[in-house]
């Protein structure tokens, strides 16, 4: 799936999510808490950002048609898990 893909599947505002640059200016994935309050992340390839214009709009322009190589998800009653690799940034 792509992160466009992933965004649209699970209905998620674009308010919602946040954009994780690890370095900086260096796109590593996306983190967002669900409706249900289930938090997820998802990781794919390392993108440099943009340094001219970091907005949420132009970052989402950049990564959407990247393939996601990780998904991580915690249910609030604390169940949850991890598809493909571990997003480096995801709090267990």
């Amino acid at each position: 799936m792509t992160v466009e893909n992933v965004i649209e599947t699970l209905n998620i505002e674009t308010s919602d999510l946040y954009i994780i640059q690890e370095p900086p200016l260096i796109y590593r994935g996306i983190t967002a808490t669900l409706d249900d309050s289930t938090e997820i992340a998802i990781s794919f390839e390392r993108t440099p950002a943009n340094h001219h214009d970091i907005s949420k709009e132009k970052a989402l322009e950049t990564i959407k048609k990247l393939k996601i190589d990780g998904f991580a998800w915690k249910e609030k009653n604390g169940n949850g898990g991890i598809k493909g690799n571990r997003p480096i940034f995801w709090v267990e």
